[in-house]
């Protein structure tokens, strides 16, 4: 039988050989995971470089909030190598998605996320400034 294990495309050299597990959700949740995760995704406003990962300005809007928990809550079960963090001030009117887990984690967000993430922009996504 095939392994449901697979590495993650746009590994590079010497990353770790990431791996996601994509039998670790049933064909409907990962239907319904694909389907959320481009819709959060199609809410980014801005990109941020971190010191291990990248992190995503996203509208601070109920629907928007309900569907980054569910992304958060179904990614980690497939790409368990992801450290996600959810921050919202409380005085802003967004929020910030961290995706990071060290520097070959840092390399599949780069390589493969953010480059989609500017490809599929109208413009490209702002980059904010570091801090």
């Amino acid at each position: 039988m095939k392994s449901h294990k697979e590495k993650v495309e746009g590994e590079t050299p010497g990353t770790t050989g990431l791996a996601c597990d994509l039998g670790a959700l049933a064909p409907d949740e990962r239907e319904d995971h694909v389907s959320n995760a481009q819709a959060v995704l199609s809410g980014v406003e801005a990109v941020r470089e971190t010191s291990d990962g990248y992190a995503f300005r996203l509208p601070a809007e109920p629907e928007v909030l309900a569907g980054v928990a569910r992304f958060m809550a179904l990614e980690r079960r497939c790409c368990p190598f992801f450290r996600f963090a959810l921050t919202i001030e409380p005085t802003q009117d967004d929020a910030w998605l961290e995706l990071a887990g060290g520097d070959d984690v840092q390399e599949y967000l780069r390589t493969d996320l953010v480059a989609r993430l500017q490809e599929q922009a109208p413009e490209p996504a702002a980059h904010a400034p570091h801090g």
